[in-house]
């Protein structure tokens, strides 16, 4: 951007989303580093883990450091330039810690570790001085009930001192208990957790599990078991944990979420469409483009959602036809970027749970869209964070994931 005439050069480069931009120039002005991927190359793959790039600004030419690490789309993007510009500091998971590493520029391209920290980075940079400037980042997940008017908040279970993923449901069991996705020894697992109690694994194996999870009915649950592109959707009981098969014909590496209205057919987003398959197995069906998919109770009609640049759409879509219907609020609402539907998104009377941009805060609410007169009304809130994933419960109550925000700025000044 060249601030005296406005002009714009626009690169062929997808920028890794967080609340950080991810990308800086470098001493001189001639070349740039970046979390993302180029544009031309298939978004599938990149649509999970990114890579850092060095970039020739006047050229646009990109030229990938061979670093091995592939960052995932939950992390926060902390990145800083060197002051000589021939190396970059970067933060990264290591196990239950959060790495700091300092990244040659140039062959070889050599790593070296800085700092391991318990909390999670969100921002790094350096003085002049040398000194390193960390913001430590702490959001411990509560799960939270209330009413649709915001009233009568419970707290009914959480997550302390687990790494969770932040765009985490909450999924609620009929027993009162509540799933979600954290890290234990580096590895995904599902856990669940109940008032006063700590939270565990739910699922008894050495590989990883996780989220996108969804009820089949109130005895069984489908989530998602391997790393990789190992992923698979397995299914296991709800009242032990017990694995009690797989999806056959399913591979899960890609897929964004899941939904089952009556517990015998599975609604999914992948590769940019939505799909259909019997619980039971059999070959996906595909009903229409979208990427995230919640089903209507009656199991008629699906709400799809489609992620843009800038905005989201909606969409109802019927599930044995495929056709569609656009869904456009009455009066224009901030929906977030990032919105993924709940478990159970949609009440049988078709409210339908949404995550809006607070009026009068920075952090993301709840709210509820009457799919049939298209009103929409934020849920009245006062919570220090952010909640993800809304869903409502068998009494007509919502349940949420939310993440408490506390940071703190911290200076390391280099050994002499």
């Amino acid at each position: 951007y060249w601030p005296r005439d406005g002009r714009l050069q626009a690169f062929p480069v997808n920028l890794a989303w967080g609340d950080q931009l991810p990308l800086r120039v470098l001493p001189g002005g001639t070349h740039a580093v970046f979390f993302g991927f180029p544009a031309s190359e298939p978004s599938t793959d990149a649509a999970l883990r990114y890579h850092l790039y060095v970039m020739e600004i006047a050229t646009g030419q990109m030229t990938r450091t061979p670093w091995k690490a592939q960052v995932e789309s939950a992390n926060y993007w902390p990145l800083a330039v060197m002051p000589d510009g021939e190396s970059v500091l970067v933060s990264a998971p290591n196990g239950d810690l959060n790495r700091i590493l300092a990244i040659s520029l140039k062959p070889p391209f050599q790593l070296r570790p800085v700092l391991d920290l318990q909390q999670q980075v969100q921002g790094i940079d350096i003085g002049p001085d040398g000194s390193l400037y960390v913001d430590q980042v702490s959001r411990p997940v509560e799960v939270l009930r209330f009413s649709d008017s915001g009233r009568n908040m419970e707290h009914i279970g959480g997550f302390p001192n687990i790494t969770m993923d932040l765009l985490n449901p909450a999924v609620h069991l009929p027993d009162g208990r509540t799933l979600g996705t954290g890290m234990i020894g580096g590895r995904r697992r599902l856990l669940v957790t109940a008032p006063g109690k700590e939270a565990v694994p739910f699922i008894q194996t050495d590989e990883e599990t996780s989220w996108p999870t969804v009820l089949l009915g109130n005895d069984r649950l489908a989530f998602v078991i391997g790393s990789g592109e190992e992923r698979r959707l397995a299914i296991a009981a709800v009242e032990n944990g017990r694995i009690l098969g797989s999806i056959p014909g399913i591979k899960a590496s890609t897929i964004l979420g899941v939904s089952s209205p009556d517990g015998e057919t599975l609604y999914f987003g992948d590769a940019f469409k939505i799909w259909s398959v019997p619980v039971a197995g059999g070959t996906p069906r595909e009903i229409t483009e979208g990427t995230g998919v919640a089903a209507f109770p009656d199991g008629k009609h699906l709400v799809v959602t489609t992620w843009g640049p800038d905005s989201v759409t909606f969409k109802k879509v019927s599930a044995e036809t495929g056709e569609a219907q656009p869904l456009v609020p009455k009066d224009p609402v901030r929906f977030s970027p990032m919105s993924w539907l709940g478990a159970r998104p949609i009440a049988r009377d078709g409210r339908m749970l949404v995550l809006l941009l607070g009026r009068d805060a920075w952090f993301w609410k709840p709210g509820i869209w009457d799919t049939r007169d298209g009103t929409v009304r934020e849920i009245p809130l006062d919570y220090p964070g952010d909640m993800f994933l809304p869903s409502w419960t068998d009494d007509g109550r919502i349940v949420v994931a939310a993440y408490a925000y506390q940071s703190s700025v911290w200076r390391y000044k280099p050994a002499k």
